[in-house]
C-alpha cells in the first residue's frame, strides 16, 4: 500500500494556476482512507482541489493540525460547499483548536485575531466535530496523534481564551498526522510549533515504530536564529535523519536542514 500527499495550500507554489498563500492545506490517502489536513487561509482550498482533480466529496475526514487562522481558515468555504452537497464530513482536531485567539504583535499595535473564523457552534453545525487530546487510530495506517507532551523550551505565541479566563497561549493543540508505512513513519505536520522532535519522539511512543522515514510540513523556524537550526540539525541526524519536505512557515531555514526537498502547491508525494 503506497501513501499521496497533494500538496493544496503552501507559501510556495509548484503551479502557475495554484496561488501562493501564508498558510498550509494537504490532500492525504492511500488506498482506504482519504483525509484533508488543514483548509489554508480562505477557498482557494476548494479551487486547488478541483484544479488537482481531486473530489473532497469523498473525504472520509477533515483533521486540523491546530486551531491558527492559517489552518483553519478555509472552514467557512467548506461547510458551504459540503452543505450544498448534504455532506456533514467528521473534523477531528484536539479540543483547543476551537478556542478562541489573539495576539498584539506590538505594544501600540491592535490585536490581532489567531483562531479560526468561525465560532465553535458554527462549526459544529456545519461538521460531525470529534475533538480529541490523546491519539486516535484512524486505521490500520493512519494515527492523530493528539496533544504533544510539551517540553522546556516550548515557547508561547499571543493569548488563549479558556472559560477559567485568557491565558498564555502554549498552543497544546498542535498535533500531526502520522502514516506507517514499509519504509518507517511518515509524519505530516502543520506548523510543528511543539518542535518536530517532540513530534518525532511521541509519534514513536505513540506507534511503537521508531523509523521516521519522512517529515513534510511546517517547521515553524521563519524567526529561528542560525544556532537554534543548527541544534536542530544536530537532534534530526541523532533521529535517524528523515527525508524532510519542509515548507509553510520554515522560512529560510529550509535551505540549511539536512535531506530537505523544497515544495509547494501542486506537489503530490508518493511513499510506500
Amino acid at each position: 500500500m503506497s501513501l499521496s500527499i497533494s500538496i493544496l495550500v503552501d507559501n510556495h507554489s509548484t503551479r502557475a494556476d495554484l496561488t501562493p498563500t501564508a498558510g498550509f492545506s494537504a490532500y492525504v490517502c492511500d488506498a482506504d482512507t482519504r483525509l484533508l489536513f488543514d483548509t489554508g487561509t480562505d477557498d482557494r482550498v476548494i479551487d486547488h482541489a478541483q484544479r488537482m482533480g481531486i473530489d473532497l466529496a469523498t473525504l472520509d475526514a477533515i483533521v486540523l493540525s491546530h486551531g491558527h487562522h492559517d489552518h483553519t481558515g478555509g472552514l467557512p468555504a467548506l461547510i458551504d460547499w459540503f452543505g450544498r452537497r448534504g455532506l456533514r464530513p467528521p473534523l477531528i482536531a484536539h479540543p483547543d483548536a476551537f478556542l478562541r485567539r489573539h495576539v498584539r504583535d506590538h505594544p501600540w499595535s491592535n490585536e490581532r485575531r489567531l483562531g479560526p473564523p468561525l465560532a465553535a457552534t458554527a462549526i459544529e453545525a456545519g461538521f460531525e466535530v470529534r475533538p480529541t487530546a490523546t491519539p486516535l487510530a484512524m486505521s490500520d495506517r493512519f494515527c492523530f496523534l493528539g496533544e504533544i507532551p510539551a517540553t522546556t523550551d516550548r515557547a508561547t505565541l499571543g493569548v488563549i481564551g479558556r472559560p477559567e479566563g485568557e491565558q498564555a497561549d502554549a498552543i497544546r493543540d498542535d498535533s500531526a498526522l502520522v502514516w506507517s508505512g514499509r519504509d518507517g513513519l511518515v509524519i505530516l505536520s502543520g506548523c510543528s510549533h511543539s518542535g518536530i522532535t517532540a513530534m518525532i519522539d511521541h509519534a514513536r511512543a505513540v506507534t511503537g515504530c521508531e523509523r521516521v522515514s519522512d517529515v513534510v510540513g511546517g517547521l515553524h523556524l521563519q524567526t529561528a536564529g542560525p544556532a537554534h537550526v543548527w541544534r536542530l540539525r544536530q537532534s534530526l541526524q541523532r533521529r535517524g535523519s528523515p527525508t524532510l519536505y519542509a515548507c509553510h512557515c520554515t522560512g529560510w531555514a529550509r535551505d540549511w536542514l539536512p535531506r530537505q526537498h523544497d515544495i509547494g502547491c501542486g506537489a503530490v508525494l508518493h511513499f510506500v
